[in-house]
């Protein structure tokens, strides 16, 4: 949803609230299982606007540990300062010339235009924790026969082996070569 915030960009000190209520988000990254509602203030101090409120949701996760998809619930809060795009007619100031050629970031907010549901996504992903877990008691999966372990012991015989098991064995080895 793209919100057109141009009377505002034109209104020093003019506020507006808007109350959140989307639909699920489902892409490639984020699978949101309920529509996200909250509430943002925004503001134009003169050379921006600021956008200031939260939203809630659920999203569907897939647990770091045993793999199991869980749902886990998210509330994010919105800090966005965005720059006023001048009105047609008035000058921008020139951009300085710059030595490399710097692919620019595709912008949220172009010509008073906002772009809510990417403002949404993106916090979204801020907000979802890198390596999720269904459970902080996660069992996780067997590395050797991918068992669940949350739901039933298997039977491998896994011994964790340290990572500085073989640098262990090196110094033990250089022990016994030392004293014969």
């Amino acid at each position: 949803m793209k919100l057109d915030l141009s009377e505002i960009a034109r209104i020093l000190g003019k506020r507006y609230h808007y109350d959140v209520d989307e639909t699920p988000i489902r892409d490639e990254t984020i699978v949101c299982t309920e529509p996200m509602r909250g509430e943002i203030d925004f503001s134009n101090t003169g050379s921006l606007i600021v956008a200031r409120g939260q939203f809630s949701t659920t999203v569907q996760l897939e647990c770091g540990r045993c793999l199991e998809t869980f749902t886990l619930p998210v509330l994010s809060h919105i800090d966005e300062q965005f720059d006023i795009h001048a009105p047609a007619g008035l000058a921008e100031p020139e951009p300085a010339a710059e030595t490399e050629e710097e692919e620019e970031p595709e912008s949220l907010f172009v010509e008073n235009m906002l772009d809510l549901t990417e403002l949404i996504r993106q916090n979204i992903i801020l907000a979802t924790p890198i390596r999720p877990l269904c459970d902080e008691a996660c069992k996780g999966i067997c590395p050797s026969c991918g068992q669940n372990l949350n739901e039933a012991q298997c039977g491998c015989e896994t011994k964790p082996e340290s990572p500085l098991s073989k640098l262990s064995e090196k110094w033990k080895q250089r022990q016994s070569d030392g004293e014969e």
